[in-house]
């Protein structure tokens, strides 16, 4: 076998071998872009980001008492968002919109029958403190105002930016990975050039988006510590990542994984 062929045969093994994992990573962020658009199977498992207030009804009781705590939470998980209708237990952040879910006791599982979602819109902001104050009652909002304060939590202007940054970073890195993988199917050296140099940008966007979602998060986190004014009782807020996130860096992962494969090939092939 000559030289040339040797050559040939190696960048279509290593291109075959790149396009394997940059199919995975394409696989991997169409997940992350259907996740919490509705409330259905597979798009409710799938978050960016995770927020359970299952317990702050508890915390507050401690603040209001003796009087009880009445109205706070949704008596109906079908009733809108936003319209000061009651907070749920749950709620999820997508790329395209936010649902939220009644549980049992503050506990899963949630299902299409006990959840709601926003409007659907693209790049909608990850905005915990302005969504959950606009599901309660006057009283109530004003009440978390005066407590929720001096935390990234409630600073909705970062958290927002950040995330819908990170959106135009996800879809564009997600369509410059698709167009790679066509070009990756063309056999000519100037394809796979173009394939790999798409490929490495596509990369970098979506470590960007990734890296954007997980600094929101991280701020947002500090809420899970907070406690009410003169007492150790915990707010009973907890911020967490969700399983998008996780997609998401591990898309990133086969893409960087793909670039070796694909800039060998580009710089061996002969076709």
């Amino acid at each position: 076998m000559s030289v040339g062929h040797r050559l040939r045969l190696r960048g279509e093994l290593c291109m075959g071998f790149g396009s394997v994992l940059s199919l995975a990573a394409f696989l991997l962020l169409i997940f992350v872009h259907v996740g919490t658009t509705n409330t259905s199977s597979t798009p409710r498992k799938i978050a960016m980001a995770t927020m359970n207030v299952s317990a702050y009804g508890a915390a507050l009781a401690v603040g209001f008492a003796p009087d009880p705590i009445l109205g706070l939470y949704a008596t109906n998980a079908s009733l809108p968002l936003a319209e000061r209708q009651g907070i749920r237990d749950m709620y999820q952040w997508g790329l395209y919109s936010y649902c939220a879910y009644l549980t049992v006791n503050g506990t899963g599982p949630v299902s299409s029958g006990n959840g709601t979602c926003s409007n659907t819109t693209a790049g909608t902001q990850f905005l915990p403190y302005d969504q959950l104050t606009a599901d309660m009652p006057s009283n109530y909002s004003m009440f978390t105002g005066s407590i929720i304060t001096g935390t990234s939590f409630r600073v909705d202007g970062g958290l927002g930016t950040h995330t819908k940054d990170a959106y135009y970073c996800l879809i564009v890195g997600t369509v410059l990975l698709f167009v790679s993988l066509l070009l990756g199917l063309f056999k000519r050296t100037f394809a796979l050039v173009f394939s790999s140099i798409l490929a490495s940008v596509a990369a970098a966007l979506v470590c960007a988006g990734a890296g954007l979602w997980t600094v929101a998060i991280s701020q947002a986190r500090q809420i899970n510590t907070l406690q009410l004014a003169g007492s150790l009782t915990p707010l009973g807020i907890s911020v967490d990542s969700g399983l998008g996130l996780t997609l998401t860096w591990a898309a990133f992962g086969c893409m960087t994984a793909a670039l070796i494969p694909y800039w060998i090939s580009s710089c061996t092939y002969r076709g």
